[in-house]
């Protein structure tokens, strides 16, 4: 019975684990898409940086360890293709990795 309530236990983290993650990739997708003023698919520098003016990913870049004054190195380090605009593909991808390497510092 105790193996089978840690095994239950273990489910359940795992579940929640995968359920934060698929939440914080649809809010990254949702901010990223409000800053996408022209409608393209991709964030410019410009874009970018209005986008770190955006409350609530500034407290998500501060909830990660990325402190939002690091526009530009961040815009590249997310510039997977360095076309000098990022696609909601790089970006939520490259937050991701950067949360994840966060995490791995911790």
């Amino acid at each position: 019975a105790a193996f089978q309530a840690m095994n239950n236990d273990r489910d359940n983290i795992i579940q929640t684990q995968l359920e934060e993650k698929h939440s914080l990739i649809n809010t990254i997708r949702t901010v990223f898409q409000e800053s996408d003023d022209d409608g393209s698919g991709q964030v410019s520098l410009e874009e970018f940086q209005t986008l770190l003016k955006n409350q609530e990913m500034k407290a998500y870049l501060d909830a990660i360890g990325i402190d939002s004054s690091e526009a530009h190195g961040l815009f590249r380090l997310l510039d997977d293709d360095g076309s000098g605009t990022v696609s909601v593909d790089e970006f939520v991808t490259g937050l991701l990795r950067v949360k994840g390497s966060a995490k791995a510092v911790d």
